[in-house]
């Protein structure tokens, strides 16, 4: 079983495009060797936005089955600034990750804005190394 299964493929996600920055670099929107790949989310009826962090900054390919083990392990990305637009005006957020603190979600203090771009949410992000999630929740 995969934690936070629901928040992969649950029931009543929708895929939405949002913009979501790493130390002010655009997150790339498919999988993209050299970047980190970010796609998001969104749950209406629990009112919960999913932003699913993908590093492969210093990846040789972007395919799932490393069948021939040459693929290296990534490089730890830590306390990275993230700004993430939101479909939902954001009440809290927090970060999961099984590389980290043993996939347990924890709080993270943030602050939102908005721009000409649209309503933001800011927090440092604490750790990624292969996959962190993160659920903004109105």
């Amino acid at each position: 079983m995969v934690a936070y299964e629901n928040c992969l493929r649950g029931p009543g996600l929708e895929e939405v495009t949002t913009r979501t920055y790493l130390n002010d670099d655009l997150c790339s929107y498919d999988s993209e060797l050299g970047r980190i790949w970010s796609f998001t989310k969104l749950n209406r009826q629990e009112e919960i936005e999913l932003v699913h962090l993908i590093n492969l900054k210093t990846a040789n390919s972007v395919e799932w089955v490393d069948e021939m083990g040459t693929q290296k392990e990534p490089e730890v990305v830590s306390a990275a600034q993230v700004k993430h637009y939101v479909t939902l005006e954001p009440k809290a957020v927090y970060v999961a990750s099984p590389d980290y603190h043993e996939g347990v979600l924890e709080a993270v203090d943030f602050t939102a804005g908005s721009d000409e771009k649209g309503t933001y949410v800011t927090f440092q992000l604490p750790y990624l190394k292969y996959w962190t999630m993160v659920v903004i929740q109105k």
